[in-house]
């Protein structure tokens, strides 16, 4: 850390001027695990969180049949960066699902399964730069409260775009 010593003439008084970089932005976000990694949601676009039986490969709530889909199976995202990821199975973390977010984007809705749900808080979303080409469904990154950074997803971009990434495409 830099250290500047601030030396004034008497009586002329103190001016201090905070920089802020105007592509950051803060949001609600609800923060999730899947396969050991956290996740940010953007609050906005949860609805609710619902625990089903596990057997339940359709989601029944408020009059409306809603899809389940495993968040590992969503974040479909190819790049050599990736590779030393944990290994996504849909198939077995959907079997395995805790938790159900329903997201809701104007008249649509999906439910994503997740391993829990750690909580929500107010944070700066930090984008991700050029040097990344990231899913558009990657809003930037958050910082945790234990110091550990994490992907900030935008729930609309993924239940618009559901069939999309169902089928792996981006």
């Amino acid at each position: 850390m830099a250290r500047q010593p601030l030396l004034l003439p008497p009586s002329q008084g103190t001016t201090f001027s905070l920089i802020l970089p105007i592509t950051l932005s803060t949001a609600r976000v609800l923060l999730v695990e899947c396969q050991g990694r956290t996740y940010g949601l953007i609050s906005d676009t949860v609805e609710r969180v619902l625990q089903p039986p596990l057997t339940q490969r359709v989601c029944f709530w408020d009059h409306e049949a809603i899809p389940i889909r495993a968040l590992s199976e969503l974040l479909v995202y190819h790049s050599p960066l990736a590779k030393g990821s944990p290994a996504t199975d849909p198939s077995s973390a959907l079997e395995q699902r805790q938790l159900l977010i329903v997201l809701s984007a104007h008249t649509q809705r999906l439910a994503i399964a997740v391993d829990r749900v750690i909580g929500e808080q107010e944070t700066v979303i930090s984008p991700l730069g050029t040097e990344i080409t990231a899913p558009s469904y990657i809003c930037g990154s958050g910082m945790a409260p234990s110091g550990q950074p994490y992907l900030i997803l935008d729930g609309t971009i993924l239940v618009e775009g559901l069939p999309l990434y169902a089928n792996g495409m981006e």
